[in-house]
Order: C-alpha cells, then structure tokens, then sequence
C-alpha cells in the first residue's frame, strides 16, 4: 500500500511537471513591441538620489553650490542642515514602477559614444497636464555595472524647463530654461559639488 501511494505520488509529481512543460510555449509576448511588464524594473530613481545625499551626510561633507544667474556667479558651503531644502527638487515626483509604469516606457541600449548603457524612460502618449516630469535616462558602466549618471526633464511652465544631472558621487547640475523666440535662454544654473579629485 505504501509503494503504491509513494509510485502514485511520483507519477502525480512527473505529470504536473510535463503539463508545465507542454503549456509554458503556448504563452508568448510579441518580439516588435516593448512590453509594459518589463516596466517592473523600473529603476529607483528618487531612491538612489537619497542614497547619495545619505552618503554625502555619512561621509560628513559639505557641498560646495555655485549658483550662475544673470550672468554673475555665487558661490557657498553648503550645510548638512540644509540639504533637505536645497534637493527638495531632485525628489519630487517620487520616480518608481509604482507611480509611473502606466505612464511611461522604458527603452535600454547600448550608447557607445558615452560608453554606458542607457535606460530611457519617455512617455507612452501625452501626459496630463498635472505631469512636469517628461523623461528620465539612467546611464550604467558596463564594466561595473554601476550608475554614472542619472539625467531628468521637467516642464515648470510653457515653454520653460528644469533639467537635472546628476553625476555619481561626484556632483549635480540643475538647469533652469526657458524658449524665448524660438532660442533656449538659460535662466539660472545651480552646480553642487562634493568630490573634488574630478
């Protein structure tokens, strides 16, 4: 009786295995169109801008900021105790799978002239008005598999923009733009560096 039941189990086992094995082509995804389910690897943007600003506190730095605007240059310490309100803007809209895999696709090539790989994301159609982010890249070595820069495109207003550049470890650039006669007008350029062996 236990023999029977212990060969009755093994066929059981084999059989779910082979109806496994028998279903698992029937399922296939078109090769020409990305699919929204690779939208799950969405990469943790707004995480890994904390993470650097967490390891920029850590490390016990302050920042040099050199504000250009109007043609004149400023420049200033930054302090830990201002970090939070000086990359408030790095961190909103909270870029993740969750908030955006509805909205935005993701495209990844090899880009040889930067000699990283990128991640693209861009919209699948229009975005609503409420929307002020547009697109987001995320640059990866290919040798370390590491991040080396993490770029975004926000619209603040017709015809005006912010752009963010985010350098690994190193420093970010944020720049204010707007199109005035079919020309980009640089508005103000904020550079925040904490590496300076680059």
């Amino acid at each position: 009786m236990k023999f029977s039941l212990l060969v009755f189990c093994i066929w059981a086992l084999f059989s779910c295995t082979g109806k496994d094995k028998v279903s698992a082509p029937v399922v296939s995804t078109p090769v020409a169109e990305p699919s929204v389910d690779t939208a799950e690897n969405y990469f943790p943007v707004t995480n890994y801008i904390k993470g650097q600003i967490a390891e920029i506190r850590e490390r016990g730095l302050n920042p040099l900021m050199i504000v250009l605007q109007n043609g004149r240059s400023d420049s200033s310490w930054l302090r830990v105790e201002d970090f939070e309100k000086q990359f408030a803007p790095y961190l909103t809209p909270v870029i993740d799978t969750a908030n955006f895999k509805s909205l935005f696709k993701e495209t990844k090539f090899e880009d040889q002239s930067l000699d990283t790989y990128t991640w693209s994301y861009e919209p699948y159609n229009t975005l609503p008005d409420t929307f002020t982010l547009k697109r987001w890249d995320v640059y990866v070595n290919p040798a370390t598999s590491k991040v080396v820069r993490v770029y975004w495109m926000k619209e603040t207003a017709k015809n005006a923009q912010e752009q963010l550049m985010w350098n690994s470890g190193s420093s970010c650039k944020m720049v204010q733009l707007h199109e005035q006669n079919g020309n980009i007008v640089v508005d103000k350029e904020i550079i925040i560096k904490w590496d300076f062996n680059e």
